[in-house]
C-alpha cells in the first residue's frame, strides 16, 4: 500500500510595505483635561477666597503641555462682585515682560482665568461674549472659572476650518504635591504674603460713577452676583496678540460629542 505524504502548509504571506503603509494605526480616544500644578492651584484658590470681588488673570502654561498650568498671572484690573475689567497697558506690559523672558503669548495669553464670588462657576452670557470676542483669533484658548463655593469650570476652544469647543475637567497635580511641599513649603508664608500684596496693588474697585458705567454694559439677565465678568477692552489684544480685524461678531461654538473628540 502506498503511503500518502502530507504537503506542508504554505508559509503565511507577509504584507508588502506599501500595504503596511496604508493600514491605519488605531489609537484610543483620550479626553483632554486642564491640570493645575500645586502653585497655580493654591494661588488661584487663595485669590478666590481672599478677594471680596471677582478676580481675573491668565494661566501660565507649561512649555511641554499647554493644558498644564504652572502659575496664575495677575494684571492691574478694576473688579466688582459682577465685573472684571483689565487695564490694557498692564496686559500689554505683561505680554512684553514674558516675551523678554522667552515666554511666548501662547503660554501666557491663552488661558483666561477668573473667579466668581458665588457658588456657581458656570459662565454667564457676558463671559461667553468676552471669550468669543477676545480669543476667537487664537489657535487654542481656555476659559477657566473658579467659584468661591468650590465649583470649577473649564472649556477648551480650538480654531481652524471648523471651530470647536468642549468642556474639560480640572485636576490638581496630586502626584507633584509632595515634592512641591518639600521644596516650596518653607516659602509658602512668603508666597501667601505676595499674593495678598498683589491683590492690594493690582485689584481695585471702581468709583461709584465708573461702576454705573460698567453696569450699563450688562444685560438684565447677567446681573446675578458672582456670575458675570465685564468685557475686556479691545486694542492691544486684537492687534498685538491675535492679529484680529475689527469684526466684533460673536463666535459660533460647535460642541462635539466628547466620544468623538481627540486632542
Amino acid at each position: 500500500m502506498s503511503k500518502s505524504r502530507l504537503k506542508p502548509l504554505p508559509a503565511p504571506r507577509t504584507p508588502s510595505t506599501s500595504l503596511m503603509q496604508v493600514i491605519p494605526i488605531i489609537r484610543p480616544l483620550s479626553r483632554p483635561r486642564l491640570l493645575l500644578r500645586p502653585a497655580a492651584f493654591m494661588k488661584l484658590t487663595y485669590l478666590c477666597q481672599a478677594a471680596g470681588t471677582e478676580v481675573g488673570g491668565f494661566g501660565l502654561s507649561s512649555e511641554a503641555d499647554p493644558l498644564v498650568l504652572e502659575d496664575i498671572l495677575l494684571v492691574r484690573q478694576e473688579c466688582t462682585a459682577v465685573t472684571v475689567v483689565f487695564d490694557d497697558e498692564a496686559v500689554a506690559d505683561l505680554i512684553d515682560h514674558m516675551a523678554d523672558g522667552g515666554v511666548p503669548p501662547s503660554r501666557c495669553g491663552r488661558v483666561w482665568v477668573h473667579t466668581h464670588p458665588g457658588s456657581s462657576a458656570h459662565p454667564s452670557g457676558t463671559d461667553e461674549r468676552t471669550f468669543a470676542r477676545c480669543f476667537s483669533g487664537a489657535d487654542f484658548s481656555v476659559m477657566l472659572i473658579l467659584a468661591r463655593g468650590g465649583e470649577w469650570y473649564a472649556r477648551l476652544q480650538l480654531t481652524g476650518p471648523v471651530k470647536t469647543a468642549v468642556e474639560i475637567p480640572v485636576e490638581l497635580d496630586w502626584a507633584g504635591l509632595p515634592m512641591w511641599l518639600h521644596t516650596q513649603g518653607a516659602t509658602l508664608p512668603a508666597q501667601i504674603a505676595q499674593w495678598a500684596e498683589d491683590l492690594k496693588q493690582l485689584v481695585s474697585q471702581p468709583t461709584a460713577r465708573a461702576f454705573d458705567g460698567l453696569m450699563e454694559l450688562h444685560d438684565a439677565s447677567d446681573a446675578d452676583i458672582g456670575a458675570d465678568i465685564g468685557p475686556i477692552r479691545r486694542g492691544w489684544w486684537d492687534e498685538e496678540l491675535h492679529g484680529l480685524d475689527d469684526d466684533d461678531a460673536a463666535l459660533d461654538l460647535e460642541v462635539p460629542d466628547e466620544r468623538d473628540y481627540v486632542l
